[in-house]
């Protein structure tokens, strides 16, 4: 593989993967593919899938051929040799802090908290706490089809998205109960 091949984002590689995992594959099964997906990391959107296949067309990681889907005619991609190498590339790479980033949107407003009146701090720990249930509900669904089709390593993949919401919804828990255990104990209310 070229030196100077440009890298690729974490969007490319994963549409890398989907392509590899179901290829031939239309654009519009991988769209469906990141939209049904329980994370929205990455967006299946036409304006995202479309350029980025047009993309990896370009750089030779992907090909193209037509094919008939119902009444209208389709384009095919499937992997090329290069486009496999770059996939078996990244899933072999080290990974770095990006991999490991423990980036979470519900503790960045939670540093700043301290801006909401005790009853406003209450809302967000309740409204965070709701979100992470409903995003737990969707994740069971996923883990329950990955299990019944058989498809172990999605299964899992989706179990880790699992274990990281139910200890999210804990530790939004154990907050609510740090910030309001003086109050409801009949002690001082949190400011």
């Amino acid at each position: 593989m070229p030196v100077n091949t440009p890298k690729l984002s974490d969007l490319e590689l994963a549409a890398l993967g989907v392509i590899h995992r179901l290829g031939p594959v239309t654009p519009y099964r991988i769209r469906k593919e990141f939209l049904d997906s329980p994370s929205t990391i990455f967006s299946g959107s036409a304006g995202a899938i479309y350029p980025l296949l047009a993309r990896l067309e370009a750089r030779r990681l992907v090909a193209s051929a037509s094919q008939a889907t119902g009444k209208r005619a389709s384009r095919a991609y499937r992997l090329t040799p290069a486009g496999k190498w770059r996939l078996i590339d990244w899933l072999n790479s080290p990974m770095g802090r990006d991999e490991a980033s423990d980036y979470d949107p519900i503790r960045v407003r939670l540093h700043f908290l301290s801006a909401l009146t005790a009853s406003k701090r209450r809302t967000f720990l309740d409204n965070a706490e709701l979100a992470l249930t409903e995003q737990k509900q969707i994740i069971e669904r996923h883990c329950k089809n990955h299990q019944q089709t058989g498809d172990l390593i999605d299964y899992h993949a989706a179990r880790g998205g699992l274990h990281t919401v139910r200890a999210r919804i804990k530790w939004i828990r154990e907050i609510r109960n740090a910030m309001f255990e003086k109050t409801s104990a009949g002690g001082e209310s949190p400011s």
